[in-house]
């Protein structure tokens, strides 16, 4: 189908006008022949067709002929050719301004941010709609030229039967006036011999056209038969065509819909994997925290009583107190340790989050930088280890 806002491209318009015998820039104030003979349509009875190889040529329906070239070529070479003349013999002038060409319209884009199921269906649904418009042409185009052939084979038969029916008419009137010349005693015998001839002639007539009718009617069937089978190959093609390229396209949006996926998988098992160092780490800290603590209060607890002792013989009342003020102090620590332990496993818990909800929008189109999702997790740890050590002290 020829595109009506078709804009051809500087290029393309550049390389007509040198295949219609253009030197360039000499004659680039003809471009505008170019351009107007690339988005001329075909002439009524022509329509593109294509061979096995898949070279394109143009038939003509009416006449049987096919041509290599678009059938309105040789036409705008002449146009060319006469404006070169008539530039020569009456030079311009003003120059004319050069017409800026507008760019090249694209027949199809892809939404690259469209999700890819919805892409999928979406080219499914196009290559139906596709299919179903190309049917309906061809059906189309088929029953037209049918309609043609018949008309044209009805016609041909009409009028080879009115030239035997006036051959017919003719061959009669000679009869009839040999007839009134016979003399009057051969008159009846004259007259049966003119009806057989006439008979014979009509029968003989008759059968020609019957014959001429078959003959008109087996060769439309071939024809028809044929442009049956050429719409036929026609259709197959580009069905084909329409269906390797919905397949290539299906197979190119699940290939990134999996690495996206495997992407995905291993930035979670990396997760996984810090979690448990962490969970780790936080036991061990735990467990070194406890073991400091009891350590210090085991001193302080040696020291205070090595106090009372001293101090016991002095005032029993004083004792009292020294033990209310360990179990502050134990309890002192206790919260400490608990407190500290909280802080540490909220915040790296809080970031393992963050890290874990940090995943594409767009599976599709977004590429994850795995690198530095590891850099991250790896300045994470350092910090960690920074935090436990200062938590130690």
């Amino acid at each position: 189908e020829i595109d009506e806002n078709y804009e051809p491209t500087r290029e393309e318009v550049e390389d007509y006008a040198e295949w219609l015998g253009m030197k360039l820039p000499e004659d680039e104030d003809f471009l505008y022949i170019a351009r107007e003979g690339l988005k001329a349509p075909l002439p009524e009875p022509w329509k593109p067709c294509q061979t096995k190889e898949g070279e394109i040529y143009f038939f003509n329906f009416e006449t049987g002929s096919s041509v290599w070239e678009h059938p309105c070529d040789q036409y705008y070479k002449k146009q060319f050719q006469e404006a070169k003349a008539r530039k020569k013999k009456a030079p311009r002038k003003d120059s004319q301004p050069k017409v800026k060409q507008p760019a090249s319209k694209s027949p199809v884009s892809f939404d690259k941010k469209q999700d890819p199921l919805l892409e999928i269906t979406q080219l499914e649904k196009d290559f139906k709609e596709q299919k179903s418009q190309l049917q309906q042409r061809c059906e189309a185009e088929l029953k037209d030229h049918i309609q043609d052939l018949k008309l044209q084979k009805e016609l041909e038969a009409k009028h080879f039967q009115d030239q035997c029916e006036k051959e017919l008419k003719k061959k009669r009137q000679q009869l009839e006036n040999e007839l009134d010349s016979v003399e009057q005693d051969h008159q009846k015998a004259v007259h049966e011999q003119v009806e057989k001839r006439s008979q014979e002639i009509k029968d003989h007539y008759d059968k020609l056209i019957a014959e001429e009718k078959k003959k008109f009617e087996e060769q439309l069937k071939e024809e028809l038969e044929q442009i049956r089978l050429e719409q036929q190959r026609h259709k197959d093609l580009e069905i084909q065509a329409m269906q390797n390229k919905h397949q290539t396209e299906k197979k190119k949006l699940q290939q990134q819909i999996q690495e996206q996926l495997e992407l995905q998988e291993r930035y979670k098992k990396k997760a996984s994997e810090l979690q448990e160092d962490l969970d780790e780490e936080l036991k061990l800290e735990h467990k070194k925290l406890q073991k400091s603590m009891m350590e210090e209060l085991d001193s302080i607890k040696t020291q205070n009583e090595q106090t009372i002792k001293k101090l016991q013989t002095e005032n029993s009342s004083y004792k009292s107190n020294l033990e209310d003020k360990i179990k502050e102090l134990h309890q002192e620590y206790q919260l400490k340790l608990k407190t500290e332990t909280d802080k540490i496993n909220e915040s790296y818990q809080k970031q393992i989050e963050t890290l874990q909800t940090q995943e594409p929008e767009d599976p599709l189109n977004t590429s994850f930088d795995e690198t530095e999702k590891e850099r991250t997790l790896d300045e994470l740890h350092k910090k960690y280890q920074i935090k436990k050590k200062s938590c130690t002290k």
